[in-house]
């Protein structure tokens, strides 16, 4: 078997004590899937979901996907829901959003596309609210309700979109943390205006959100010296670590299709 590893890797581990809406998705604590374009099992070369047995490591492919997305973070586990929210694609180069439960049961969330460019950056807020990068519409950051209706993220006035003035298909990596009830993204540093920010070196932004998570009311942006990177302060992965605090992993030098830690 070929390694599992792939460039759109994104592995969840299914945390314990999880709030789901109904907990009818059939899933367990400590569940772990991989949104994998590499694995031997596949039919296609745009990727597979695949479950990966923690005790025994072996694997069962879950979703043969026909189109696959062009970016991070292309799948989640949200915990409402009980659902893994993927975008992917049944029919050759046809790109939307899925949920799916553990049995493989899938439901259409909209967001069909044939067009390139970045999607993903998929991240539950834990109450039935998914941030997101939408296909559709990649200038401002958007999110899905509990009833699964598309919305755009608001400024602090909530009278326009949030923005920052420059392509949100730029965005690497993207993080609800309920620790601060604010949003973590990064992005290379020769895309983002944060003041005095030298080359090779990664562009955080921390966007405080309102109580009800509809708009941003503070952001902060700052720098982490990433050098040697891959490219341009490239990140691998983001993620809360056991305290609640993100852990962010930066490129360093390595292939951006290879493990990093």
């Amino acid at each position: 078997m070929k390694s599992i590893l792939g460039i759109f890797l994104s592995i969840f581990l299914l945390a314990t004590g999880a709030i789901a809406q109904q907990g009818t998705g059939g899933f367990k604590s400590g569940d772990l899937y991989l949104h994998t374009t590499v694995w031997s099992g596949i039919s296609s070369i745009d990727g597979a979901i695949v479950h990966i047995n923690p005790h025994t490591g072996s694997v069962t492919l879950l979703h043969d996907l026909l189109s696959s997305a062009p970016g991070t973070q292309p799948m989640t586990y949200d915990p409402w829901r009980d659902r893994l929210l993927f975008f992917g694609g049944f029919q050759g180069n046809n790109l939307e959003l899925y949920s799916s439960d553990a049995a493989g049961n899938v439901q259409s969330l909209g967001m069909q596309t044939t067009q390139g460019g970045a999607r993903g950056l998929l991240t539950p807020r834990g109450d039935g609210m998914v941030y997101l990068l939408n296909p559709l519409n990649t200038s401002v950051l958007s999110y899905i309700d509990a009833a699964d209706q598309l919305h755009v993220l608001q400024d602090a006035t909530g009278a326009a979109p949030w923005s920052f003035g420059l392509p949100m298909v730029q965005i690497q990596n993207l993080i609800y943390v309920p620790k601060t009830n604010s949003l973590i993204l990064t992005r290379y540093s020769l895309s983002d205006p944060c003041p005095g920010i030298p080359a090779n070196t990664t562009a955080i932004r921390r966007l405080d959100l309102s109580a009800d998570g509809t708009r941003v009311i503070n952001e902060t942006c700052f720098w982490f010296d990433s050098n040697p990177a891959d490219f341009d302060g490239e990140t691998r992965g983001l993620s809360l670590g056991p305290n609640g605090d993100p852990i962010l992993i930066i490129g360093n030098g390595g292939s951006g299709s290879g493990l990093q830690s």
